[in-house]
């Protein structure tokens, strides 16, 4: 069984695995103007992650796959 915590925030996120291992990742500096809105941006975070644990991705992979998404619902 695939145990880990996962929290997101506006400057980052984090992982927990069950192993003890603990990893983080910033997001994105962003230009000015990309942002439109933040509605979503939390559930598409979620989605990325949740793909990337589905393909079995390391920990930093699973957060980058979340920071992606997080960052591409920001545009609209």
């Amino acid at each position: 069984m695939l145990e880990k915590v996962v929290i997101h925030w506006a400057d980052g996120s984090i992982c927990a695995s069950a192993n003890g291992r603990i990893t983080t990742a910033v997001s994105f500096d962003l230009p000015q103007g990309y942002i439109k809105g933040t509605t979503g941006a939390g559930d598409s975070f979620c989605a990325g992650v949740l793909a990337a644990v589905l393909k079995n991705l390391d920990d930093k992979t699973v957060l980058d796959y979340g920071t992606v998404c997080a960052a591409m619902a920001l545009s609209s």
